[in-house]
């Protein structure tokens, strides 16, 4: 007993110390234009470090080497002390100090025929997250871009999609350019999503047509061949630079197209599976400019669209800052005095917006707030000028990063770890046991010391993708691997019974 109860608390202690790595968010002021005043060194940015009550602390100002006008993301420790941030091209720890100047392969023109890697105009972009298998690794995906002809009105598309894999103590560049998928995909954007297990991701990077998808998952073993799937009745028409959400639940994933078409792609999402379901376009092309370089972002819950209108290119439009609401195609006018993009905070509780205050020639940054951000309308709580700042919080889209504080599904079928959960701790008294382990032709299953409640049995494979399903008709059944068509690897079995779930490893020779 003591002994489970103490694996137990450090299951819990592991999962509790790995929720900060996305708690600090990298701001700050930067036109992409060469002769821009903003643009000389240092970039004076700033970095917001939250915890999961609110706004911890705003460090100021910070050189980071970064022009953080468009997309970046950072990386932080257990502790939520800052270790890399990166806008994809080039990477930096958390002094500023180069790690990597230039991620891209040497094949890859320099965008635009600048040869500064601070400034990467990605729409969204790059993606941090945790090695599931080594919590002093991580991984910074990126896709390599290129201008170009990429299909009808594709202008901008990654060319390839990589990862870098780095060393988080030692704030060190272990390996980079290596290569999950050759395929032409949407320019920049990717987002990633726990497994119903509370360790694995769920990773997704959208192609250059809206009706298209690669999914993949992160596991310990690294991440997996990326599935190109195509949704069903979703128009097959080209985009880039698109912005992709997941709400904080993991349920719903939000699909933006962007530059040219202004469409809203709201799906549900299933984390046991990695799969997209039951698709709803939203038209928003009434109420945003063609043309428009939209910043954007979502409430925590997924009910809600928030989006900084431009006046360019349609002047009867004014500029504003504006709420959709999903579920009944409201649009609610905020403001017309933001021009940056909206923030969600990594604790999934309020939206962030860059404001300045004008008192006659002098203007005055500061931070303003949405509070309530998953109420409709007005009742979202908008507070204007809640902190005076040195930087600018002002940037063409918002930071990317994954939600880190989403844990298990606890009880469900696809939770193979228990990870944060007690259930099968708390009864010593049952348990049970599969044997031989390794096993090669047969494994047997048996349940002790509890009543039979309909139990079930599930397997999984190493990568969390569920491979059986069925009764468990007897204390003890036997189950033929051959006639289960099980190979040889790396396996987890879950046993359901009742309000009961007990989970065990086994490997197959």
């Amino acid at each position: 007993m003591r002994a489970k109860l103490l694996l137990c608390l450090c299951l819990m202690f592991t999962w509790a110390v790995a929720q900060r790595q996305a708690d600090n968010l990298i701001n700050g002021w930067c036109a992409h234009y060469p002769d821009s005043p903003n643009c000389l060194p240092p970039y004076a940015n700033s970095v917001f470090k939250f915890n999961d009550d609110g706004l911890e602390e705003i460090v100021e100002p910070l050189d980071l080497n970064l022009a953080v006008y468009y997309s970046r993301a950072a990386y932080s420790d257990a502790n939520g002390n800052l270790a890399f941030a990166s806008n994809g091209w080039r990477l930096v720890d958390h002094q500023g100090n180069i790690v990597s100047n230039r991620l891209y392969f040497d094949w890859v023109p320099w965008p635009g025929d600048n040869p500064d890697p601070s400034m990467v105009l990605n729409s969204l972009g790059p993606l941090f997250l945790n090695d599931p298998g080594n919590p002093d690794r991580a991984y910074l995906f990126y896709g390599q871009y290129m201008i170009g002809n990429f299909g009808p009105e594709v202008v901008k598309a990654d060319v390839v999609f990589t990862y870098a894999y780095l060393d988080v103590p030692n704030r060190a560049l272990i390996s980079q350019n290596n290569i999950v998928m050759h395929d032409t995909s949407a320019s920049g954007d990717m987002q990633a999503c726990r497994h119903a297990n509370g360790r694995d991701w769920w990773l997704i990077k959208p192609g250059i047509y809206e009706d298209e998808y690669f999914i993949g998952l992160l596991s310990p073993t690294g991440i997996s061949e990326m599935q190109k799937i195509t949704i069903p009745g979703i128009i097959h028409r080209g985009q880039f630079e698109t912005y992709s959400y997941f709400s904080f639940d993991g349920l719903k994933f939000l699909h933006f197209t962007g530059k040219r078409h202004k469409f809203l792609h709201e799906y549900d999402f299933d984390r046991c599976t990695g799969t997209l379901s039951n698709p709803i376009v939203h038209d928003l092309t009434d109420s945003i400019p063609w043309g428009d370089h939209n910043a954007c972002n979502i409430s925590p819950d997924g009910s809600k669209f928030y989006i900084r209108r431009s006046p360019w290119p349609d002047s009867a439009l004014v500029g504003a800052l504006l709420q959709y609401d999903l579920s009944n195609a409201n649009w609610t006018f905020l403001s017309n005095t933001f021009t940056g993009s909206p923030q969600t905070t990594p604790n999934g509780k309020e939206i962030l917006l860059g404001s300045r205050i004008f008192l006659g020639d002098t203007s005055y940054r500061t931070l303003s707030r949405i509070l309530q951000p998953n109420l409709p309308g007005l009742l979202c709580n908008l507070v204007t000028h809640t902190d005076t700042l040195q930087n600018t919080p002002s940037f063409v889209s918002p930071s990317n990063f994954a939600n880190f504080r989403l844990g298990p599904v606890d009880g469900s079928a696809c939770d193979t770890l228990g990870i944060n959960s007690t259930e099968a701790f708390e009864k010593p008294e049952a348990d049970v046991s599969v044997y031989p382990n390794p096993a090669r032709e047969v494994l047997n299953v048996r349940l002790l010391n509890a009543p039979l409640k309909n139990p079930t049995v599930y397997i999984f494979n190493a990568l969390g993708a569920l491979i059986y399903q069925g009764p468990l008709e007897h204390a003890l059944q036997t189950l033929s691997l051959r006639d289960l068509n099980i190979s040889p690897g790396l396996y987890w079995i879950k046993i359901i019974n009742g309000n009961d779930s007990f989970v065990k490893r086994f490997v197959v020779e």
